[in-house]
């Protein structure tokens, strides 16, 4: 019997993803098309750090890739199993006129407090052979 174990989620990424120990969404801002996602997310990083990310735009490992040699936004691993990830826009407390232009269309646009997700560890999947 033969077991081969197949990487999954955050072994997929690409090595200059960060990996995100929560996230929530934040809501929808025309502003994230740009990202190729149609709303904005917040990540807590293991360093402490928070971050506002794009939400949906799932990148993949060749797109990740670009994004962190060619511009100043990382790739984010959320916990898709797939490796995919989310593009950081900025931290949540740069003062920057793009960053302070996002948070108040989140104040328009949020009915609530959004809830933390936090972001598990996915095993490497295993497969099994009789060698047949």
């Amino acid at each position: 019997m033969l077991i081969e174990t197949n990487p999954t989620g955050y072994d997929l990424c690409d090595s200059s993803a960060i990996k995100a120990v929560a996230c929530r969404r934040l809501g929808s801002l025309p502003m994230c098309v740009i990202f190729n996602a149609y709303d904005v997310g917040e990540a807590k990083l293991a360093d402490g750090r928070r971050v506002l990310i794009t939400w949906g735009a799932n990148v993949g490992t060749n797109t990740q890739f670009w994004y962190a040699h060619n511009t100043r936004s990382l790739p984010v691993w959320t916990g898709n199993a797939e490796g995919k990830c989310e593009v950081m826009i900025g931290d949540v407390h740069e003062s920057t006129p793009e960053i302070e232009w996002m948070w108040a269309g989140l104040r328009i646009t949020q009915d609530s407090e959004p809830q933390w997700i936090e972001v598990k560890d996915i095993p490497a999947s295993t497969e099994v052979s009789d060698g047949s």
